[in-house]
């Protein structure tokens, strides 16, 4: 199932001067208990570490993947969701950071399939939002 997961403080904000806001390592073990593989390019791949369980597969364009987890950061956030995404994973910080880019893809035609709340290592509490077609 070709997945877009991505991070988002609790006021939508993506990121500060193209780069990401924050990062809790819980997210990561979270990625990594979908698929052993992540998908990312290489700025997303450079915060994954060796002892968060899995692999990441760095490509320059990682949306052009055919199947899997991709995770995107920053810049690599698409405005529209590609029609050959089936499912998203928002992890939303409990805190507001400064940003410059928030999150405004249209959610309408998705169903919000599940919540759940994760205790971060850096956060208090991570939300998971689930979407799918």
């Amino acid at each position: 199932m070709k997945t877009i997961a991505l991070c988002t403080d609790v006021d939508g904000g993506l990121s500060f001067y193209h780069k990401r806001q924050s990062k809790d390592r819980e997210i990561r073990k979270k990625l990594f208990s979908y698929s052993k593989e992540i998908i990312s390019n290489e700025y997303g791949a450079s915060q994954f570490k060796e002892e968060d369980g899995g692999n990441v597969i760095v490509l320059a364009n990682p949306l052009k993947a055919e199947d899997g987890i991709i995770f995107l950061e920053a810049d690599a956030i698409p405005n529209v969701i590609p029609d050959d995404i089936q499912r998203i994973l928002i992890f939303r910080f409990d805190l507001k950071y400064p940003s410059d880019r928030k999150l405004n893809f249209d959610l309408r035609g998705w169903t919000l399939k599940k919540t759940e709340k994760i205790k971060g290592y850096s956060h208090d509490e991570i939300m998971l939002e689930e979407y799918a077609r």
